[in-house]
């Protein structure tokens, strides 16, 4: 089990912080999709770092369950977005990693190394 809880750290791990560098690069169709759903250029961008950051929280022990927890959040931002756009069955998928960064937000603490006291 603690296996499959590693590699999920790591999907998601990477999935935040690479689904975070088209929006701080400003990517046109990320642009364009942000536009579509009423975003400006300065949202996308806020959207990226604040996805980095969660990516990155994710690495450390102690910063891990936070991580988690923002990175859950901007994956179902993303999801509601996708959905509002009309694109169902993406919008349906895009609810996977909000499922595997809650999982992880919950397991935090049993991937966490133990210190001898």
């Amino acid at each position: 089990m603690k296996m499959l809880l590693r590699v999920n750290l790591v999907v998601i791990t990477l999935l935040s912080i690479l689904a975070a560098v088209p929006k701080l690069i400003r990517v046109p169709q990320e642009l364009d999709f942000f536009a579509g759903v009423g975003l400006g250029p300065a949202a996308v961008v806020i959207f990226g770092a604040i996805q980095l950051i969660g990516g990155v929280l994710l690495i450390r022990g102690k910063t891990r369950r936070l991580g988690a927890m923002i990175t859950a959040a901007m994956f179902l931002g993303s999801a509601v977005m996708v959905l509002a756009s009309g694109q169902w069955m993406f919008g349906i998928v895009s609810l996977v990693p909000v499922v595997l960064a809650m999982l992880l937000a919950r397991s935090a603490l049993r991937l966490t190394p133990s210190r001898p006291a």
